[in-house]
This record gives structure tokens, C-alpha cells and sequence, in this order.
């Protein structure tokens, strides 16, 4: 099948969702903007391999570059401190401070019924050393919208208008992909000699995954959404914004990984800039003893209060999903210690009865509900290499997986997690964190015992 799409100068981050891992083979990774993948080629050089229209690449190109330098601009970390404030006036603020250009999608809202100067949809935040971005995010789902960047400036829209727009088209190259990857190339039915082209091969494999990705839709997959093409060793994609920026991301891990850059480890494909070290910090925080508690029949969000200000974190209390479930942030509450545990322990003695969890994500510690947590996937690729060489097969790999972590898998019951190869040694896995955390473990034990063995 013939599949393909425009460049985006992209940063990606080093990290599991369950610990951070930073590669040491040669110089150190970047993690706020590593080396852009091979589909950031000059416009000279992509024009020349690939003769699509020229002009029409270029200026493809240069829109790219400029979509870029507004998302490092969103990259700005602040304090976010308001009370009852209306969508409108917080948005306004945000794009303030990042400095760049934005508007609302007026005819979406309209549609769908928002007013975004309502005071009943005010919203309130409490938040120290967050990123623009994340922020925005957060806003936006308290009130159904979506963003994506368009025309050289933040549109803010309905998330329903976003999901239906998938015109955004991209360019990547797979040459590094093609010349690193090890993909067998069988030989066509019927013919005398050769083999299948490599780069259509490696093209095959690559959309074969891209499809996996979390939340997004796929014509080929799903009847409805994005399509991928291959045109002369690149990918033509044109799918929703935020579908484009990930299979962008995609590509640069698997990059990496082709490179060798992993050294048995693993990276989570995240969004640009995403700020990984700030996750860590949350994680260590979780690891901290809290001395006495005594909450008796107290409201939730006023003792997540007290212990993110014990903690020195951020805790961000999802009400969307809470209501989807009907539980209020207000809910009474129980929770009584008498010291020496850690705070992970406390927030699974506090959350669980009721039905909650919480999970790091952005440098915050956000509080949903168990079914919302298990609908939450994060893409993360695997270097199995050394275990390959050490006989594990890729069937074996893929079984151990599915049958020794918690899931759920989607071969297994029909819905939840995925797992896929990428040439011989990479293994790219969408789970929940708190399974990929046990995936993690599972590896390192299973690294631990067979090396023992030689």
C-alpha cells in the first residue's frame, strides 16, 4: 500500500513514565531539545530527494519552524495562583506571558454551547512551577475545549471541532530509519530476484506503529481520521495537530533507538518540551516519609491541600473525571497515620477506598479515578536488544508481557494496551504508567537472571 507527509522541528524527552532513564552512549542526551530527527532536513535537501512540489514543501518547511518557536514560547515556567476566574480572562493571561499570538474559535463555541466569560465556569488554580503549556491544558479540559497552532498563532477550540479537523500535513523522512534499522526485507512472491525495497519495508513497520499511538484515530485503522502515505523513503501524514506532532515525536525515538542511544533502556514519547526532570521530582517527593495525619470525615480537595503542601508538589484534582463518576472534590475523606509512611502509601490509603489514584504527569501529581487511569495511555519503546542476543525471541518478549503485568492488553481482552517490534530490538509498548513501572521491573529482573545464567 502506498502511504506518506510536512516537518516539525520537534524536542523530545529521555524518559520512562515509571523512572527516568538518560542515555550515556556518547555525549549526554538534552532532554528539553535533543537533536531533531532526520525529517528536519534543509528544505534543499528534502526538495531533492523527495521532488514533491517544491514551493508547497518549502513553505511547509517554514510553517513548521514558526508552529516550533510558539511552542517553546509555551514552554515558560510560572506560578499560576487564581481564584474563580473565568476561562476567558485565564487564557488571556496565559498567552500574555508566553507571548504569542491567539484566538477563539468562535463558530466551534458557539456550536457547542461554550461561553468562556461565563462565571460559572470560573476556575481556579494553585499551581508553582508549571510549565505554559501544561497549564493550558489543564484549563482546557475543565471547560471541553482544545488548542492546536494554526496560521502562526494558538487557536482555541472545541475539543469535538479539534478531532474533526484532520487537514494539518507533514513531511518526514525515514533515511536514518532506513539506514540504521535492522527490518527484514523478504522476498517478493513470485520473483526471480531481490528483495522488497528497505525503505518500504521500514515505512510498513513504522505506520504498522504510528497507528498504535494513544488517542488518535486512523482511516486505515478506525474508518475515520488520519491518513499516512510513503512517497520515496518519507512519510506524507496529514491528520488533527496534536496527531501530527506525535507521530513527529514517534520518529525521533525510534531514531534514537535505531542509533543505539538506549543501551538497554527506554524513552516515553511525550510531547515537545515536555519537562521529564519535573516528573522525577514529583516521584521522589512520593518517596518521602509524611509524619502524623489525622483527617476525620474532612473534604478531599482540603486534605490533598495539606499533604501537596507537606510534599512541596503540585496536586492537581481532576473534577471532570470525578464527576464522570459522581464524586465531588469535596467528598468526606478518612485518613489517619501515625507517621513513618511513605507518601505514596498515604495517597493509596486516602484515594483507593474511593475509587481514585493518582499519577504523575507535567511535574504535577493529578488525582482521577481508576477507570479514567486505566483509559490514560502513555507510548514508551523498549531497547531489548541484549535480551534478543541473549535467545529471548520477540514472541516470548510479547507473551511475557501480556502475562505477568497487570494490563489490561488489547490481544488479551479486547481493549487496553499495545505492544509492537521496530527492527530487531525495539519494543514499543502503549500502557498505563503503572504498568509500564511493572514492564520496567519485569525487564531489569529478567536482564539480572540471564546474564547470571552465562
Amino acid at each position: 500500500m502506498q502511504r506518506s507527509g510536512l516537518v516539525l522541528v520537534l524536542a523530545i524527552g529521555i524518559c520512562g513514565c515509571g523512572s527516568d532513564y538518560a542515555p550515556e552512549v556518547g555525549e549526554p542526551v538534552d532532554v528539553q531539545g535533543f537533536v531533531q530527527p532526520s525529517s528536519q532536513d534543509t528544505a534543499d535537501r528534502l526538495t531533492t530527494g523527495v521532488r514533491l512540489q517544491d514551493q508547497w514543501v518549502i513553505s511547509a518547511l517554514e510553517q513548521q519552524a514558526a508552529h516550533a518557536e510558539i511552542r517553546s514560547k509555551l514552554q515558560v515556567v510560572a506560578k499560576f495562583h487564581a481564584g474563580n476566574v473565568t476561562p476567558a480572562a485565564v487564557l488571556a493571561d496565559l498567552f500574555k506571558r508566553a507571548g504569542v499570538a491567539w484566538r477563539l474559535d468562535r463558530d466551534a463555541l458557539e456550536d457547542d454551547g461554550v461561553d468562556l466569560d461565563e462565571q460559572k465556569s470560573a476556575v481556579s488554580l494553585q499551581l508553582d512551577g508549571v510549565a505554559i503549556e501544561a497549564v493550558l491544558d489543564l484549563v482546557c479540559r475543565l471547560t471541553g475545549l482544545a488548542w492546536e497552532i494554526r496560521d502562526g498563532q494558538v487557536l482555541v477550540t472545541t475539543d469535538s471541532a479539534l478531532h474533526e479537523r484532520s487537514d494539518n500535513v507533514a513531511v518526514f523522512s525515514l533515511a536514518r530509519l532506513v539506514s540504521s534499522s535492522r527490518i527484514e526485507t523478504p522476498r517478493p512472491p513470485n520473483a526471480h530476484q531481490g528483495t522488497q525495497d528497505p525503505s518500504e519495508a521500514v515505512a510498513d513497520s513504522v505506520i504498522d506503529l504510528l497507528m498504535t499511538l494513544p488517542d488518535h484515530t486512523w482511516e486505515e485503522v478506525d474508518g475515520t481520521g488520519g491518513r499516512i502515505e510513503t512517497v520515496r523513503g518519507h512519510l506524507v501524514v496529514r491528520a488533527t495537530y496534536r496527531a501530527v506532532v506525535d507521530v513527529g515525536q514517534m520518529l525521533a525515538v525510534l531514531e534514537l533507538g535505531t542509533a543505539g542511544r538506549l543501551s538497554g533502556g527506554s524513552l516515553s514519547v511525550r510531547r515537545p518540551g515536555y519537562r521529564f526532570k519535573a516528573d522525577e521530582a514529583v516521584r521522589s517527593a512520593l518517596l518521602k516519609t509524611v509524619g502524623a495525619v489525622q483527617f476525620e470525615d474532612q473534604p478531599l480537595n482540603e486534605v490533598l491541600k495539606q499533604l501537596a503542601a507537606r510534599l512541596g508538589v503540585n496536586i492537581w484534582l481532576d473534577e471532570t473525571d470525578l464527576q464522570d463518576e459522581g464524586l465531588q472534590v469535596t467528598t468526606a475523606v478518612t485518613l489517619v497515620s501515625g507517621g513513618d509512611l511513605q507518601a505514596r502509601v498515604l495517597l493509596k490509603q486516602l484515594l483507593e477506598p474511593i475509587g481514585l489514584t493518582c499519577i504523575v504527569d507535567e511535574g504535577l501529581l493529578k488525582v482521577t479515578t481508576l477507570v479514567a487511569a486505566e483509559e490514560w495511555l502513555v507510548m514508551r519503546v523498549y531497547d531489548v536488544g541484549d535480551l534478543r542476543r541473549l535467545g529471548v525471541s520477540e514472541s516470548k518478549l510479547i507473551s511475557l508481557l501480556e502475562s505477568m503485568t497487570a494490563g489490561p492488553w488489547e490481544d488479551l481482552e479486547g481493549t487496553g494496551g499495545t505492544v509492537g517490534m521496530f527492527s530487531t530490538d525495539l519494543m514499543c509498548v502503549a500502557q498505563m504508567p503503572a504498568v509500564h513501572d511493572q514492564i520496567a521491573s519485569l525487564l531489569a529482573r529478567l536482564r539480572q537472571n540471564l546474564s547470571g545464567d552465562r
